[in-house]
C-alpha cells in the first residue's frame, strides 16, 4: 500500500541485487530513478536552460562594464555551459555574437567588456546549448542596461550641518555620455535615529533631481541624523547593496544660540566678547556680523565645545547689533536658510551727564525743604552720551548715594537703584541741612545683570553735591 496515493502496488525484490533505471543519454543515464524524487530530478535535468543576469540596469564611471550571468534549469545551476553576447542597442553597438566565456559550478559567469564611448547600451547574452558559435532560434536569452561612463554628481554641501528640525535636501546630477540623464529613479531615507520611509523621485531633463530627507518628529539637540541617497537602478524602490551607488550622509542639526543678554554696554575704547554655541558641535564656521556704530563681520570656527567669540573694541559710540549663523554654505555670509542666533544689542558710550534740580541744590534760601523721607530734597537725573538706538534695548545706569556729611536715600531706603538714562530719580535727604555734603555716582550696567559690580560695571561719573536752601 502505498500511503501516499492510497494505490496497492506489487514488489519485486532482487536478493543481491537492485532494480535500476538510466533513462537519459549522458549524463543523466548514470542517475538512478527510484521512485518519484527520482522522476523530479530527471523533469528538472532535462527542462530547457534558462538564462538571467543578476541585476538590471548596470552602471559603471568608466567604459568597462561587468554584469554577472547565471545559467539554471529550474533551480540547478548549469556548469560549463557557453554563454555568447552582443550589443544590440547604443553607443557600442556591435551585433555580432561574442563568446563570453563558460559558465563556473555554479552556473554563474562575470561577462566583461569595455565599450569605445560612454552611453546607454543593451547588451543580450545567450546560452550555446548546441556550441555552434551563434544563438539560435529557441536557445535562452536574456538582456540588461549597462550605463557606461555615468557621472553621478552627488551637490552636498560641506560640513552638512542643518538647523535642529530642519529637513535636508540634497541636488543630484547624473550625466551619461557628456549629456543629462533624465528620467533616472533615486531615493532618499532616513536611517538614524529614525528610520523613514524612502521617497521616490526622478532625474529632470537637465539631469538634476532634489531629495528631502524629512526631519525626525522629536530630534535630540546636538545630535547626528544619517541619510541614504542611492540610485534605484531597477526601479524597485529599495536601495540593493553593492548592486546599486548609494551615498551615507552625517548630518549634524543644531542650535545656535548664546547666553549673552541684550542691552549690554561699554564705554568707547573697551573691549566686548559676544560668545555663541553650536549645539557642542565643533570645527564648523560661524560668520558673526557686527552693524551699526562699529560695523564689520568676520568668520570663525567653533572649538571642541562647539563654541565661538567674537571679540572687538568699540570705537565710535553708538548701537551695535550683533548677529551669528552657521555658515553652512561657507560663503561668508548670512543666508535665509541657515540657523542664526540674535541680534543683540550692544551699546559704547563716551560718558554721561548728571543735572540735579530741586530745593536742596537750586541756591535759592527762600526754596526750604525739610530733611526725612516725606518729599524728596531734589532730583538726579543721568543722561548716556552719545544718543543711543531707540529701537534696540537701552542699557541701564546704577545711581549710588555716598553719604558724607549728609545722608541721602532713594524712595524704599535704597542707597543704590537700577535706573533709566534720561529719567529723574527722586532724592531723599535723611540727615543734614544747607552746606552738607553728599556724593552721587553715576555707574553704566555693564552686563546687563541688574545688580552692581565695581569691578566689572563702568564708573562714569562721580559728583560732590552741596547742599543749600
Amino acid at each position: 500500500m502505498n500511503l501516499d496515493d492510497g494505490q496497492e502496488y506489487v514488489v519485486q525484490y532482487f536478493e543481491r541485487a537492485r532494480f535500476e533505471w538510466h533513462p537519459g543519454a549522458w549524463p543523466e543515464r548514470y542517475d538512478v530513478l527510484l521512485g518519484r524524487l527520482g522522476h523530479t530530478l530527471l523533469e528538472a535535468r532535462t527542462a530547457e536552460p534558462a538564462i538571467s543576469f543578476e541585476t538590471s540596469p548596470v552602471w559603471t564611471p568608466t567604459l568597462t562594464a561587468g554584469l554577472r550571468v547565471v545559467v539554471q534549469r529550474g533551480p540547478f545551476p548549469v556548469p560549463q555551459a557557453d554563454v555568447l553576447f552582443r550589443i544590440v542597442e547604443g553607443p557600442n553597438q556591435n551585433l555580432a555574437w561574442r563568446l563570453a566565456g563558460r559558465t563556473d559550478d555554479w552556473g554563474g559567469l562575470w561577462l566583461q567588456y569595455t565599450g569605445a564611448r560612454a552611453g546607454l547600451d543593451q547588451v543580450e547574452a545567450c546560452v550555446d546549448v548546441n556550441r555552434n558559435g551563434r544563438c539560435d532560434a529557441g536557445e535562452p536569452r536574456a538582456s540588461a542596461e549597462v550605463w557606461l561612463g555615468l557621472e553621478v554628481e552627488w551637490a552636498a554641501q560641506p560640513g552638512w550641518t542643518l538647523l535642529l528640525g530642519q529637513d535636508a535636501t540634497v541636488t543630484v546630477r547624473l550625466v551619461l555620455g557628456g549629456k543629462p540623464f533624465a528620467g533616472v529613479q533615486l531615493l532618499v531615507n532616513g536611517l538614524d535615529p529614525e528610520p523613514t520611509p524612502p521617497t521616490v523621485v526622478t532625474t529632470d531633463t537637465s539631469g538634476h533631481v532634489t531629495l528631502r530627507a524629512p526631519s525626525p518628529a522629536h530630534p535630540p539637540i546636538g545630535s547626528s541624523r544619517v541619510i541614504v541617497l542611492c540610485l534605484d537602478w531597477n526601479r524597485d524602490v529599495e536601495c540593493d547593496l553593492a548592486l546599486e551607488p548609494r551615498q551615507l550622509l552625517w548630518v549634524s542639526e543644531v542650535q545656535i544660540g548664546t547666553w549673552l543678554p541684550s542691552g549690554t554696554a561699554d564705554v568707547v575704547g573697551g573691549e566686548y566678547a559676544a560668545s555663541f554655541s553650536v549645539s557642542g558641535v565643533a570645527g564648523l564656521p560661524v560668520r558673526l556680523v557686527v552693524t551699526g556704530a562699529n560695523a564689520q563681520a568676520r568668520t570663525a570656527v567653533t572649538d571642541s565645545f562647539g563654541s565661538v567669540e567674537l571679540r572687538y573694541r568699540g570705537e565710535r559710540g553708538g548701537t551695535d547689533l550683533i548677529t551669528a549663523c552657521v555658515d553652512l554654505n561657507r560663503n561668508d555670509a548670512c543666508d535665509a536658510n541657515e540657523p542664526i542666533a540674535g541680534p543683540l544689542a550692544h551699546h559704547w558710550v563716551t560718558g554721561a551727564q548728571l543735572s540735579l534740580a530741586g530745593p536742596a541744590v537750586d541756591g535759592d534760601a527762600a526754596t526750604g525743604w525739610q530733611p526725612g523721607n516725606a518729599s524728596p530734597a531734589f532730583q538726579a537725573t543721568a543722561t548716556l552720551e552719545p544718543a543711543l538706538d531707540p529701537a534696540a534695548v537701552a542699557p541701564r545706569l546704577f545711581i549710588e548715594l555716598v553719604d558724607d556729611t549728609a545722608s541721602a536715600r532713594v524712595a524704599g531706603g535704597e542707597q543704590v537703584v537700577r535706573w533709566f538714562s534720561g529719567v529723574p530719580l527722586d532724592i531723599f535727604v535723611l540727615h543734614g541741612g544747607p552746606g552738607d555734603r553728599l556724593r552721587v555716582r553715576v555707574w553704566l550696567d555693564s552686563d546687563a545683570s541688574g545688580w552692581l559690580f565695581p569691578g566689572g560695571d563702568d564708573l562714569l561719573l562721580e559728583r560732590e553735591v552741596t547742599l543749600t536752601g
